[in-house]
C-alpha cells in the first residue's frame, strides 16, 4: 500500500461532508507536502495534525455522537503510535529548522464582522468572520498553504468556533502576488429575535477575537494574526 493510499484510508475519519468537500484538495496537498518534507518528521506531523482536525470537523458535524466519539479515539491512537514509531527517526533527523510560513507570507488586508447566515424559527443568526488577503513575500511560486482561524470570546481561552480553509490558491501563487480575500467564519454565534443591530447592540452580547494560523505542506501550524471582530454587519 502506497503513503499516498494509507493517507487517504486515514481521511475515512472526517465526517463524510467533510470529506466530500475537501478530499481531494487535502490529497493534492499531500502530494505536495510529500515531496518537500524530511522523511523522518512527514507522518509525524501528518497524523498530528489528522488527530487534531479530525476531532474538530466532528464537532462541526452533526452526525450521531457515538460517529465522533469512536472516530475521535481512533485518530487518537493511530497519532499515538506514529509518534511512538517516529521518536527515533525525529531525534536522528538533525537537517535545521523548517521554514517559518512568515518568510514566505504576509497579511496585506483584514475585513472582520458579523454575517448573516439566515433565519431559524424566526430567529435571526449572526456568526464571526473575517476575511484575510495574503501576499507571497517571497522569490519563489507558493503553493501548499492552508489556514485554520480559532475563534474565542473577549475574556476566555476555549474556542468558539473555528474554520478551515485547505488552499489558499488554486494554483501556485506567484512571488509577491496577493491571494483574493479568504473568508472564515465560526459555525457559533448569537441567534434572536432582534434585528441584526440590535443583536449587535444586546447587553448580553461578547466581542470575540480570531486567530489565525497558516502552514505549508505537512509543516507545523505558525500563527499569523490576531484581530478583535468588528462588531458590524458583513456581506
Amino acid at each position: 500500500m502506497t503513503g499516498e493510499q494509507v493517507y487517504s484510508a486515514l481521511l475515512r475519519l472526517y465526517p463524510r461532508r467533510f470529506r466530500l468537500e475537501y478530499g481531494d484538495a487535502m490529497v493534492e496537498i499531500f502530494r505536495e507536502a510529500r515531496r518537500d518534507a524530511a522523511p523522518g518528521t512527514f507522518w509525524l506531523m501528518i497524523v498530528g495534525d489528522l488527530c487534531r482536525s479530525v476531532c474538530q470537523a466532528h464537532v462541526r458535524d452533526r452526525e450521531p455522537a457515538l460517529t465522533h466519539l469512536w472516530r475521535c479515539a481512533l485518530a487518537a491512537v493511530i497519532a499515538h503510535a506514529v509518534v511512538i514509531g517516529s521518536v527515533a527517526g525525529v531525534v536522528a533527523a538533525s537537517g535545521g529548522s523548517p521554514r517559518a510560513i512568515s518568510e514566505d507570507v504576509r497579511v496585506s488586508h483584514v475585513h472582520s464582522g458579523w454575517l448573516a447566515v439566515g433565519r431559524n424559527d424566526g430567529r435571526d443568526k449572526l456568526v464571526p468572520t473575517i476575511a484575510v488577503t495574503l501576499e507571497n513575500v517571497s522569490d519563489a511560486a507558493l503553493d501548499g498553504v492552508h489556514l485554520t482561524a480559532v475563534f474565542r470570546l473577549v475574556g476566555e481561552t476555549e474556542s468558539w468556533g473555528d474554520a478551515y480553509i485547505p488552499s489558499i490558491t488554486a494554483d501556485s501563487l506567484a512571488p509577491h502576488a496577493l491571494t483574493m480575500p479568504l473568508i472564515l467564519q465560526s459555525g457559533l454565534g448569537y441567534t434572536g429575535t432582534e434585528t441584526w443591530d440590535q443583536l449587535l447592540l444586546n447587553s448580553h452580547f461578547v466581542d470575540v477575537r480570531v486567530t489565525v494560523f497558516a502552514k505549508r505542506g505537512a509543516a507545523q501550524w505558525q500563527e499569523i494574526g490576531e484581530w478583535l471582530v468588528q462588531r458590524g454587519v458583513v456581506g
